[in-house]
């Protein structure tokens, strides 16, 4: 499982629960062989102690009668009050005005400066007299 040396010190759950299966492989009846932990950490590139805490946290779990399954803390970053705005969104207002033609120009909404300022909108404004022409154009 040669991958190189560790670029972050971010460890992924999918290499977390590598390391858990490994040395559930070197276990017996719960506890590990002699040098399990030293060959799991040389092979997978991490600390002792990172190997340490990972047994840790998984005997845990079994002793829960929980499968050991290794999550990680970085959850990421959402905006779940924020209004997702794209470019797409906006081009399809676009493409109304050219009745379906691709020689039109990506609109900027300035997110940013929205959100500095009055905030997102919670929708996209468009022209009534523009949808009924659109209606009418696609009807015909």
């Amino acid at each position: 499982m040669e991958e190189g040396p560790r670029t972050t010190l971010f460890l992924s759950s999918s290499r977390k629960n590598l390391v858990v299966q490994f040395l559930l492989k070197h276990s017996i009846d719960g506890v590990l062989t002699r040098g399990a932990v030293m060959e799991a950490a040389e092979e997978h590139g991490i600390s002792r102690k990172t190997v340490y805490r990972l047994w840790k946290k998984a005997k845990q779990q079994m002793q829960m009668g929980e499968p050991a399954i290794m999550e990680g803390k970085v959850k990421g970053y959402h905006h779940s009050n924020k209004l997702i705005l794209d470019e797409e969104k906006a081009c399809l207002t676009q493409i109304m005005v050219f009745r379906g033609g691709n020689n039109y120009k990506v609109p900027h909404i300035n997110k940013n400066r929205l959100e500095r300022t009055v905030g997102l909108p919670n929708a996209l404004d468009v022209d009534e007299e523009l949808v009924r022409d659109v209606l009418e154009y696609l009807w015909i």
